[in-house]
């Protein structure tokens, strides 16, 4: 019988996520902007209209306006997670509604999985730079 080795835990996870106070819908330990992460201006105008259906059909006061709205905006949440995992690839996962999504393939937009590990890379100098150490990583916040 053979065994297959375990799966790499992923480089990094980006957070998607509906929210009234954030810009862009991506985190990763803190606030991303738009263009931190290269992904296709496809996916990206996708998900800002996802967002703009969450401000619409949902009230930081009322709540979603029925529960309809609220499974088709998760719904559509699945799938942009699931496309922004193909296009950072097998070494970064992304998490929605407590679920890890990760691609079994190489990025399908290699310059977006280069921009995170830039923005990985990024972050690390800093630490250095604030303790000496290369601990536990600390985002930046904007």
């Amino acid at each position: 019988m053979t065994r297959s080795s375990p799966r790499p835990l992923p480089k990094a996870v980006l957070f998607l996520d509906g929210n009234f106070g954030a810009e862009w819908a991506l985190s990763m330990d803190g606030v991303l902007e738009q263009s931190d992460v290269a992904l296709s201006s496809d996916l990206e105008e996708a998900i800002l209209e996802w967002e703009e259906k969450f401000r619409l059909d949902n009230s930081p006061t009322l709540g979603w306006k029925s529960e309809q709205a609220k499974h088709t905006f998760s719904a559509s949440g699945r799938t942009l997670a699931d496309r922004i995992a193909s296009e950072i690839g097998h070494q970064f996962a992304v998490s929605f509604e407590d679920e890890i999504i990760r691609s079994e393939e190489e990025a399908a937009v290699p310059l977006a999985a280069q921009s995170i590990e830039n923005l990985l890379a990024e972050q690390l100098e800093v630490n250095r730079s604030m303790n000496g150490k290369t601990g536990s990583l600390h985002w930046r916040f904007n």
